[in-house]
């Protein structure tokens, strides 16, 4: 019998499938997701994860030892504002309910850097008292974060909750930064982008997902800030995709308006990722964003 029996949610979404691959073979693994297709030894099943019935009903037919809760409804250009984040938050809660109840030993949520308030000093570290958020997504997943790591507690079940900055790589979905300017140039459009001034945290979502990998197994509790430690502006980025494509001509910056409240400079402190969770990225800038390149150019021409 496998020593753990994980039920992972959003298995095939942008972060998941990255986790799929990286999770150890030694264990039974259960997936939620609308896409059963590319993955082996997996026992797949397909439940809208709103419907808090039919979720405490699989979670009891399963009997999970440990639970990876990735899915949540991030349509690009809708979900900051999405009235849709209140049904995800409160399907979490619930979803961490049935969990603690059937017993279950380690849980893992998907968290945000969006969490964090707008005008928190960068880098931001995940122990300070600083959940402000301005969008309702970033509400959605702080409540989220409060009522499971209480119902958690109350029923001694680990804990740890992966804040994600900003991922790119392969299945990202198409109207975010990257693959917009990347596509834009494939058109031979100019690729238009706010101001550029933007600086982030970058990762590549393969090293995103070998993190949570390795988190689900580890004895790390609580909040956790996961990122690439490779700070660069969006203005950074656009020019690198644009030499990678021998088209910096068409990278456009300032052409649209920089989104209203978003911070300046929003990057993580990364010791407990490199100290607690002993995870060290290795993928930097200029191979995740040619392999991204590339998997867009087989995608299309496809």
């Amino acid at each position: 019998m496998a020593p753990h029996r994980l039920l992972l949610t959003g298995a095939t979404g942008f972060v998941g499938r990255h986790v799929l691959t990286a999770l150890p073979t030694e264990l039974e693994l259960h997936c939620v997701s609308r896409n059963t297709d590319g993955a082996e030894n997996v026992i797949w099943h397909q439940v809208d994860l709103r419907d808090s019935k039919a979720v405490a009903d699989l979670i009891r037919e399963v009997q999970p030892t440990h639970l990876a809760h990735l899915a949540w409804n991030t349509e690009h250009g809708k979900f900051w504002h999405a009235q849709d984040n209140i049904a995800w938050r409160d399907a979490g809660i619930e979803m961490t309910s049935a969990f603690a109840e059937c017993g279950g030993r380690r849980l893992i949520i998907a968290g945000t850097g969006a969490e964090y308030t707008a005008d928190a000093v960068s880098p931001i570290n995940e122990l300070s008292n600083l959940l402000s958020p301005v969008t309702l997504y970033g509400q959605a997943k702080r409540d989220l974060f409060l009522a499971a790591r209480d119902i958690a507690a109350a029923h001694k079940v680990s804990f740890s909750w992966p804040r994600i900055f900003n991922a790119y790589g392969e299945g990202e979905p198409a109207g975010r930064l990257v693959p917009s300017i990347i596509n834009a140039i494939l058109r031979g459009e100019r690729a238009k982008c706010s101001s550029g001034i933007q600086q982030r945290d970058f990762v590549d979502t393969r090293d995103l997902g070998s993190a949570i990998a390795k988190l689900i197994f580890s004895g790390v509790e609580g909040p956790i800030n996961l990122g690439s430690g490779q700070d660069a502006t969006i203005g950074d980025i656009a020019r690198l995709i644009g030499d990678l494509m021998d088209r910096s001509d068409l990278i456009a910056l300032g052409a649209l308006p920089d989104r209203e409240g978003e911070p300046v400079v929003q990057v993580p402190d990364l010791k407990r990722m490199r100290e607690d969770l002993k995870y060290k990225p290795k993928i930097n800038h200029k191979r995740g964003l040619q392999d991204a390149i590339d998997w867009w150019c087989a995608r299309l021409s496809a």
